[in-house]
């Protein structure tokens, strides 16, 4: 048997604290222009009919890709905990459309929540960690 351990640090935001704001007419937006084929019940809608793989790992993966940005990537604890987040970066690793500021990466992480949810950009502000530091174990 083995033990698999990663880090997830950086600046984002805990994806249990956004499911009480998502609104199930965005996330089906977004979810038909992620899948345009995909027949998707709007009587029955539950976001997670679309996690565990099918196609979306968990709603930090359907967030990085909403994000229009594309500097954004998730992890998980192992034990269910997912976020969604900006990880540091060195200066010679450093993309040439990099967040110049912490405000930048507060601004790509609002856009993309806002895309699925109804919340105020002060709400979603007040869910953002600037110091996310987890260990994942599976």
């Amino acid at each position: 048997m083995s033990l698999c351990y990663w880090w997830n640090e950086g600046i984002g935001v805990r994806c249990e604290d956004i499911y009480p704001i998502l609104d199930d007419k965005k996330c089906i937006a977004e979810i038909r222009a992620q899948l345009p084929d995909e027949e998707i019940d709007e009587e029955g809608f539950d976001i997670d009919d679309y996690f565990y793989g099918e196609p979306f790992e968990n709603l930090a993966d359907l967030l990085c890709h909403v994000d229009d940005s594309g500097l954004m990537t998730y992890g998980d604890t192992g034990d269910g905990e997912h976020f969604f987040f900006y990880t540091p970066s060195y200066p010679w690793e450093r993309r040439e459309n990099e967040p110049q500021s912490i405000e930048e990466v507060h601004k790509h992480i609002i856009n993309a929540v806002l895309r699925l949810s109804n919340a105020t950009r002060e709400q979603i502000e007040a869910l953002i960690d600037n110091d996310i530091a987890e260990v994942g174990c599976g």
